[in-house]
């Protein structure tokens, strides 16, 4: 019998995943997002600095916090996919594209097909009034 310690394992891959910025802890994921929300942040506040002033700041935080929502949140109903992926799934959907696993279902135009759980068709006889109220020995 091993017994391993986990915790240097443990410590070590959750610490690569975070970050200390002004002494908060946060997810090396959300300085990311947020780093790279800054430049479009930034060329919105500076398009709307001579328009607003000062105030062009609160576009600065609007932007970062729509790529915020756009990334990082998901849906809240349906298969709950980020925000991205939702919205680029419904722009194919108007697109008529039908997506199976995400890759395009390819088919034949105007045919209807239904999905079933088996792809070799199984003909099935009909049952008769004999087979099923005949004697209880028989059976064929």
């Amino acid at each position: 019998m091993r017994i391993y310690k986990l915790t240097p394992l443990t410590r070590r891959a959750g610490s690569q995943r975070r970050a200390v910025l002004s002494g908060f802890d946060v997810p090396w994921r959300m300085v990311k997002v947020l780093g790279l929300g800054a430049v479009p942040a930034l060329l919105a506040a500076l398009v709307l600095w001579p328009l607003l002033g000062a105030w062009s700041l609160t576009a600065f935080v609007l932007v970062e916090a729509g790529i915020w929502w756009l990334v990082e949140s998901r849906d809240t109903t349906g298969l709950k996919v980020k925000h991205w992926r939702g919205l680029l799934d419904r722009r194919q959907a108007r697109l008529g594209v039908l997506l199976v696993c995400g890759e395009p279902l390819v088919g034949k135009q105007g045919r209807r097909a239904r999905l079933v759980s088996s792809a070799v068709r199984v003909p099935r006889p009909e049952p008769s009034l004999d087979d099923l109220f005949g004697p209880p020995g028989r059976r064929e």
